[in-house]
């Protein structure tokens, strides 16, 4: 039996058992060019780090033995080949990713036996990588290397925490040590200031703000003069410094000055100032220091006496407001500006009249919105930086951030730029604090989900026609193009609540969306050439306030204003011939089932609407957009079966203030718009998509069959359920068509399966149909023939049964076999079936149009028959060989119903055919 001493050594080496393959693979996979997969998340190895986290609060030593040991096995020796270079680098990046883990989450005294060793390590990097892998020997591995490197930072960084002094001295020595000027030692004191970066400073207690204060003050870049190139040290030393002291200013309100430690402030105070003054002179002697003083000087100016500060702080921003108007230090005074007004807000703003505050923050905002005006700011990193501003301002007042910035951005006359950054901000200020990305990757949902501004920045699609035919999906998952899940991830908006100024909002975005609708609207996939042409050459910011636009939807608006609904326009945007547009329209889809309950079969309609109107020329944007309404309805049934588990006897509340907002004021509540599912409409454009000669719009159409039938009994159990209606209980379940489909199918392949039309079947026509044959194989099958006669049956059973849906089908059939029925042959067609594709495709909705009863509910059933014949009759006249012969075969199928009706059509028919040769027969007798 094991002591109880052994217990830590067991979950150490279990826990290693764990880490080892997975670190394995890591090592095995890392790219040589840029290590990204050393970069990217595996959520198993996360995992196992989390766990060596957990254990380190109590085994750190064994568990960094473990690792030690580990490396020395794993890391290779001899060769010095670039492969082998990239192995050991793979190594050392693992080795200190876990260490960081670890040294983050042991005790202060915990790591006393090896301290020594982990900041050996440490500095042998920093002093000795260029010895170890040449930049100039080995360029592809400089980024791999540069990895490791900031890795090793990380861990001096999480090394400071425990033991601060240890780690300054060292780093002083490693300085002082290099006072001879020469290449190699410049190089290495470059590296080690840089490897200082994310040292941290404990303030908190008297010790940890001396020892800081202590730092700083040695820290100081001045008191450094190499005989060379002091500048290059000096600069270095300001990076250091600003980054080591930036963390201190980005706390939230209260949390600077320290409480309890007033003496050492007192000598902070004297040190930062001191350090301030030399730098402001350094700075007005050489303009090139400025790049880099400057945020130092902000920074110190913060963390400084705060009677100091508020004296100083309006000259401050006014010298900012000078340096944003030279092209050089645009982004470094912006960046300034945000930190210094996030530190007043923070820290001094609760303490001032409002009136002071107000004019501070009106004097900032009406600064950035007039070099925005002028086009000054043109980098995506300074667009970010004013996304941020708004998110701070809006932290601290909401109604100014809102009135005098974001609206201000919004303006119908404003640049693309600046309503992008208008939109991007408006989502950062309503998006919940925990969940907030204010950078350029906001879009992103699964890792979510793309960058703002440098996937987005793309050019559009070069070839709209690329964009039709280069999109695939499996004919047997058409449907799973795109995850349900992946799509409707979305940020979650619940952070201001902003309720109150969402009429200006909705009229603002409302405008916007409505100028790029009659702007990009009509540029999609199955548009022209030269409608496309002229847009593909557009800017591409114009694209990217469509897509921050549609992003608004639905939570900030729902209703562009004029007369069409939201549900029924963007479905359209899904074939943009801008991929960006497409995708957020599709997310649009997704995040209004999922948060707003009322219109999701409104969107299921509006989307079965588009697809209706989808020429039969683009059969791939048929079937991913069939699919995608098949996505939708899963989605629904998703959030049913979520809202299910959730519901507690009240109403299940989906929406934030913000959405409910919108809501009362959108034409869904004005005009009671009505959340029933109709399954006879979706089960009617899943018979019109039967008749497709696609096999995988077909069998997609066969998959929505099955999806309504599953959701309407969804929503169904989720309305016994939620209201106990006893009336809905004893009603009997509805037949739906994927019932008929199921129950009817092998009844209707053994007596349609042989073609008495087709010699070889003929004489086959008494012999069995092999059991593996069903009517689904028949379906996803080439023999399009066979299908037709077999989906000619199932309609005749299923008008019996489900007659809505028949009847739906029948009409929209009968309009797209107007449609591609020539102009000489009774159709609108201009062209001829110059194809074998259109024929089949004629012959296919000329059979099941065929199929179909009359509609006897009302006076226009037997008007739509004859209309149906005067499209079919004058193909047995003048039609080509195989056009008569699938004429007949129409005929030949039609419903018993409908017969009569057909006789008497083809007897008036036959009259005006005699009646137009007769003539010629006279004249010919005659001559």
């Amino acid at each position: 039996m094991r002591s109880g001493n052994d217990a830590p050594k067991l979950i150490v080496e279990a826990l290693l058992q764990r880490f080892l393959p997975l670190a394995r693979r890591r090592i095995d996979t890392a790219q040589a060019q840029d290590g990204q997969y050393l970069r990217a998340s595996d959520p198993a190895y996360e995992q196992v780090l989390d766990s060596l986290a957990m254990v380190a609060r109590h085994t750190p030593v064994q568990l960094l033995e473990a690792l030690g040991k580990w490396r020395e096995s794993e890391s290779p020796k001899g060769a010095s080949d670039a492969s082998t270079f990239q192995r050991k680098l793979a190594v050392e990046c693992i080795f200190c990713s876990a260490c960081i883990r670890i040294v983050e989450c042991c005790p202060q005294e915990g790591l006393t036996e090896k301290r020594a060793g982990l900041e050996n390590f440490v500095f042998d990097w920093l002093i000795n990588a260029d010895r170890v892998v040449s930049q100039t020997e080995y360029p592809s591995l400089v980024d791999l290397r540069g990895l490791l490197l900031d890795l090793v930072a990380q861990l001096l960084g999480a090394l400071s925490r425990i033991r601060f002094s240890s780690v300054t001295e060292r780093f002083f020595m490693e300085l002082n040590a290099r006072r001879i000027d020469t290449s190699a030692a410049r190089s290495e004191t470059l590296s080690i200031i840089n490897g200082m970066r994310y040292l941290k400073l404990g303030v908190t207690t008297m010790g940890g703000l001396n020892a800081a204060t202590s730092f700083v003050a040695k820290a100081n870049p001045l008191i450094r003069t190499p005989p060379k190139r002091k500048s290059e040290l000096q600069h270095a030393l300001c990076n250091m410094l600003s980054s080591i002291l930036a963390p201190l200013t980005d706390g939230g309100k209260g949390h600077w000055p320290p409480v309890g430690v007033e003496k050492a402030l007192t000598l902070w105070y004297d040190a930062v100032a001191q350090i301030r003054e030399r730098l402001m002179t350094w700075m007005d002697k050489q303009n090139k220091h400025i790049i880099v003083g400057y945020p130092l000087v902000t920074i110190l100016l913060c963390l400084g006496d705060p009677q100091v500060f508020n004296s100083s702080f309006g000259p401050h921003m006014e010298h900012l407001y000078k340096l944003l108007r030279e092209k050089s230090h645009r982004s470094m005074a912006l960046d300034c500006l945000h930190r210094v007004i996030r530190f007043y807000l923070n820290v001094y703003a609760d303490k001032q009249p409002k009136n002071r505050v107000w004019d501070y923050l009106h004097s900032v905002t009406s600064q950035l919105l007039a070099i925005l005006k002028k086009g000054s700011l043109t980098q995506d990193v300074q667009h970010d930086k004013l996304v941020e501003f708004c998110v701070t301002i809006a932290e601290s007042n909401l109604e100014f951030c809102m009135n005098h910035m974001i609206l201000e951005l919004l303006r119908e006359d404003s640049l693309s730029e600046a309503k992008v950054i208008g939109l991007r901000a408006l989502l950062a200020v309503v998006i919940s604090p925990s969940s907030r990305r204010v950078g350029s990757d906001m879009f992103r949902g699964d890792d979510v989900h793309f960058s703002a501004t440098s996937s987005l920045r793309g050019s559009i699609a070069s070839s709209w026609s690329s964009s039709v035919s280069g999109a695939s999906a499996s004919p047997r998952h058409p449907y799973t193009l795109q995850s349900p899940g992946s799509v409707s991830s979305d940020l979650s908006l619940t952070g201001h609540d902003i309720s109150q100024f969402i009429p200006k909002v909705k009229k603002a975005i409302g405008s916007i969306l409505w100028a790029c609708n009659n702007a990009y609207g009509h540029a999609l996939l199955t548009s022209s050439k030269t409608t496309i042409d002229p847009l593909t050459k557009e800017k591409s910011q114009g694209w990217l306030v469509f897509r921050w636009a549609l992003k608004c939807i639905p939570h900030l608006i729902q209703d562009i204003g004029r007369s069409d609904k939201m549900t029924e326009i963007i479905p359209v945007y899904g074939i943009s011939i801008e991929p960006g547009v497409r995708e957020e329209a599709i997310q649009v889809l997704f995040r209004t089932v999922r948060y707003l309950p009322h219109s999701r079969f409104a969107v299921m309609k509006g989307m079965a609407n588009f697809i209706l109107r989808l020429p039969d020329e683009f059969p791939l944007l048929i079937h991913n957009s069939l699919g995608r309404l098949v996505q939708l309805m899963h989605s629904w049934r998703a959030c049913l079966a979520e809202e299910t588990l959730s519901y507690d006897g009240k109403n299940v509340k989906r929406a934030n203030k913000n959405s409910e907002a919108v809501y009362m004021s959108s034409p869904a509540r004005r005009f009671g718009e009505t959340n029933e599912f109709r399954a006879s409409g979706m089960d009617a454009i899943g018979l019109i998509f039967l008749c497709s000669v696609d096999v995988q719009i077909r069998h997609t159409a066969l998959e929505l069959l099955r999806c309504v039938r599953a959701l309407q009994n969804d929503i169904r159990t989720y309305s016994l359920n939620e209201h106990g209606d006893k009336k809905l209980r004893n009603e009997s379940e509805p037949t739906f068509v994927i019932d008929v489909f199921e129950e009817t199918g092998d009844d209707i392949v053994q007596r349609c399966y042989w073609d008495s039309g087709r010699w070889y079947d003929l004489r086959r026509e008494l012999d069995p149909v092999s059991s593996d044959v069903t009517l689904q194989s028949i379906l996803e099958s080439h023999d399009k023939s066979r299908w037709a006669r077999c989906l000619s049956e199932l309609v005749k059973y299923a008008a019996e049964l489900c007659p809505n849906a028949v009847q739906e089908a029948r009409l929209e059939v009968t309009q797209r076999l107007a449609q591609i029925t020539p102009s000489d042959l009774g159709g609108k067609a201009m062209q001829p079936h110059d194809t074998e594709n259109k024929l089949e495709q004629w012959h296919m909705y000329s059979m099941f149009a065929c199929s179909c009863p009359p509609d006897n509910s009302g006076g226009g059933g037997f008007a739509s028959a004859k209309e149906l014949y005067h499209l079919i009759f004058p193909s047995l006249k003048n039609g080509s060989e195989m056009q008569i012969y699938y004429a007949t075969l129409a005929l030949g199928h039609s419903h018993l119903e409908v017969c009569e009706i057909m006789l008497s059509e083809l007897a008036s028919f036959l009259e005006e055919v005699g009646s137009e040769i007769e003539p010629r027969t006279k004249w010919k007798n005659m001559s």
